[in-house]
């Protein structure tokens, strides 16, 4: 199984030097891109963890929520960018981001 990440430049390039695939994408500018891309790496098999910087999964929330209710894999995870306010969740929280579903 595999993992790939979407995002900012920062966010991609940090993945890429641990040897996972991934492709800067602006949600401001590249939206269209954004959602074509998250639905082909969601329906790839191989494919068990798809990371999404921040702004990106607050742009795609709608879309996240449509292939959560297909099933567990891939799971969709959001890590905040630089350029992010960083935000302190509880455990429960994180998991219900996660999971996608209230704990």
């Amino acid at each position: 199984m595999k993992m790939t990440v979407f995002g900012n430049k920062e966010l991609v390039g940090g993945f890429k030097l641990a040897g996972v695939d991934g492709i800067v994408v602006d949600p401001l500018t590249q939206g269209d891109i954004a959602i074509k891309l998250l639905n082909d790496e969601a329906s790839k098999k191989d494919i068990a963890i798809i990371v999404l910087g921040q702004s990106l999964f607050n742009y795609l929330i709608n879309d996240i929520k449509k292939i959560r209710e297909t099933g567990p894999v891939p799971a969709i995870i959001s890590l905040p960018e630089l350029s992010d306010d960083i935000v302190h969740l509880t455990s429960g929280q994180m998991m219900e981001e996660l999971l996608g579903v209230n704990v």
